[in-house]
């Protein structure tokens, strides 16, 4: 008989709060004591510091050699033909509780491999998915959970959430309501349908649903007394606050917001996003340097909360500290080498300071991690175009027209780099191609109006600029208006 320890990733993979730091009290005592107090305790910290470090060296260690043990275990099992799905389902739940979601989605298809029939097994690689960013891996797997298991609510849920992240909130809308007839007691549920609703901009509905979800967790918190239960519906208390407070944000009622926000706080200290979303109604009180203050401590929390660094940066660039925000991009992109978002962040800044070298090195990044994004490569051939290398800016603009023939920016763009080469014709057709994809944009339509302005087609390029004019574009209504200001002086 072979005894594995049985191992409950489902426990695991709830968000537990982190423990709250122990308070140190003064009481009397003259400033020398004070102070002597202050460095016994001191001392004593550090040495629990050194203590507690060790520890958790130790007990990684010993993490990763069970690991790799029970690895080694498996595929002695495999050599004797034994029947291996628990050891595989077994060391795939402890890669995953290490946060080692590759190997954990590895482990879980070998148990599958096995036994393809067992709803856990599903659910677990859905879960290491979702954890590792692959969103469409992990509703594959989601809905494979639910066609094993129709009466599972937590996939209904965990899918839906996937649902959102995608920007689908009307499929998640669905899958929340049948998680609730599932489970009517099922908090989780309820805040991810708020955030269903609030995606949705249907406010009065999530208002409703958020205030239901805190009412339910208060309740079920005061039923179920054990420590595990009462943390759980913190955490889904804090949740609904959270979304509240998003909400308000969204209201632009900022004051109110900060009530809700610091509620979801005091519930759950360790948990960055309603950090982020203070910061978002500090700024709408214009109070930056609150908001700088709330930005930062949910990236101290959280080294991962791209968002946060993002509105870090935007703030600094809206205050014109420059540096400070090209500082927040390099340090989110030392966490995160591949991530589009910042590259893009530091590309806007470097050409706002005209540092097309490194600008050009940020966007070309860009292509590496991402090279089916069209709007890279027009970002590309724009600054070629700044830097007359035509060319180039039609090679890149060409690539991004293959990669989305009715992206209008690149035929426009196109046009421009063909004009600049002096070849009429294709300029045109590439200006007409940008008009055909989207009417609404102004600016192929203005520079129709200057290519044929500049023919000798005055009529003609005049009412480009006229619709170009109508629909908001400055430099055609300027254009128009020096235009009659000089019809009327001669």
């Amino acid at each position: 008989m072979i005894y594995i320890a049985f191992f409950n990733a489902e426990a695991l993979r709830t968000h537990q709060p982190a423990m709250r730091p122990a308070r140190t009290t003064w009481s009397g005592g003259s400033g020398g004591e004070n102070r002597r107090a202050q460095t016994a305790i001191d001392s004593a910290l550090l040495r629990d510091l050194r203590v507690s470090a060790l520890r958790t060296i130790k007990t990684k260690t010993k993490l990763l050699f069970l690991a790799m043990a029970l690895t080694v275990f498996v595929l002695g099992l495999a050599s004797c033909n034994i029947p291996l799905y628990e050891p595989y389902f077994q060391v795939a739940e402890r890669y995953y509780s290490e946060g080692d979601y590759t190997r954990a989605i590895a482990m879980y298809f070998n148990a599958i491999g096995e036994n393809d029939k067992l709803a856990e097994t599903f659910y677990g690689l859905a879960m290491a998915y979702y954890r590792r960013g692959d969103l469409e891996e992990a509703m594959l797997a989601f809905e494979k959970t639910i066609s094993l298991d129709p009466k599972n609510e937590s996939a209904y849920e965990r899918l839906a959430s996937v649902h959102l992240d995608l920007g689908n909130p009307d499929t998640a809308l669905t899958l929340c309501r049948k998680a609730i007839r599932l489970d009517h007691e099922f908090v989780e549920a309820y805040n991810t349908l708020g955030h269903a609703f609030l995606d949705l901009g249907t406010l009065d509905s999530a208002e409703a649903t958020f205030t239901y979800a805190i009412n339910l967790a208060k309740g079920l918190s005061k039923r179920d007394r054990g420590i595990r239960g009462r943390a759980l519906y913190l955490d889904e208390e804090s949740e609904a606050f959270n979304g509240l407070g998003e909400l308000l944000n969204s209201r632009k009622q900022y004051r109110y917001a900060l009530e809700y926000l610091g509620s979801s706080i005091s519930l759950t200290p360790q948990w960055d996003t309603p950090w982020t979303n203070k910061g978002v109604a500090y700024e709408g009180l214009g109070n930056s340097a609150a908001a700088q203050v709330c930005y930062q401590r949910a990236i101290d929390l959280s080294v991962t909360n791209f968002t946060a660094y993002k509105k870090l940066a935007d703030l600094y660039r809206r205050m014109g500290r420059g540096d400070d925000a090209l500082n927040v991009y390099r340090s989110a992109l030392r966490v995160d080498p591949s991530n589009v978002d910042m590259y893009y962040g530091l590309a806007d800044m470097y050409e706002k300071k005209g540092d097309h070298a490194h600008a050009l090195e940020a966007f070309e990044s860009i292509l590496k991690y991402a090279p089916d994004d069209p709007i890279g490569y027009v970002r590309i051939g724009q600054l070629y175009l700044k830097t007359s290398d035509n060319d180039k800016a039609i090679a890149y603009f060409e690539q991004a027209g293959q990669l989305d023939p009715k992206y209008a920016e690149a035929h426009d763009g196109l046009g421009e780099a063909f004009q600049a080469k002096g070849r009429l014709q294709e300029s045109q057709r590439a200006f007409e191609k940008a008009v055909a994809c989207d009417s609404l944009f102004p600016l192929p339509l203005r520079h129709l109006g200057s290519l044929f302005i500049a023919q000798g087609k005055e009529a003609e390029g005049l009412r480009f600029f006229q619709r170009a004019a109508a629909l908001g574009d400055i430099d055609a209504i300027i254009f128009l208006r020096s235009r009659r200001a000089n019809e009327k002086e001669e």
